[in-house]
């Protein structure tokens, strides 16, 4: 039986990783699922070499918050292809557009979406594309429809 793929639940709050980590464990025993505080106090390198994804927990999804450009700084520069989604409150097609071409993610999940939606984005992303939502202020920007 082939090794079970990694997902990566990063959150600094307790509650909403353990939240994150359970929903992410209905998704499959394909999946093996850990959760962690911060990446680079947490994930070991063959952790996140071995990593299908690596979904990142935000309550302010704004490029200037320093807890998520640390993390992504930290993922980065262990695995620059590592595939980066995350998950936050705003729903604004701005901040997503942002966020995924400031960052490089492969994928902007609103809380506002539903549990299908979310498990359909994180496959996308693990099969090796990019999500990228329907937001409430309009269809996706025509730049990042080649994203």
């Amino acid at each position: 039986m082939a090794q079970p793929k990694l997902l990566v639940a990063v959150d600094r709050r307790q509650f909403n990783r353990g939240c994150l980590t359970s929903w992410l464990n209905t998704l499959g025993q394909e999946f093996q699922v850990t959760g962690v505080a911060d990446v680079e106090k947490s994930l070991q390198a063959n952790e996140l070499e071995r990593a299908s994804a690596v979904i990142l927990s935000a309550s302010a999804p704004l490029v200037s918050d320093p807890w998520l450009q640390d993390q992504i700084a930290w993922l980065r520069a262990g695995r620059v292809d590592a595939p980066i989604v995350v998950i936050a409150e705003s729903d604004r097609l701005r901040t997503a557009e942002m966020l995924i071409a400031r960052l490089h993610l492969r994928g902007y999940i609103p809380i506002s979406s539903t549990m299908e939606v979310a498990a359909a984005a994180l496959h996308l992303v693990i099969a090796g594309g990019t999500y990228v939502p329907r937001l409430r202020d309009g269809d996706r920007h025509p730049a990042l429809n080649a994203v």
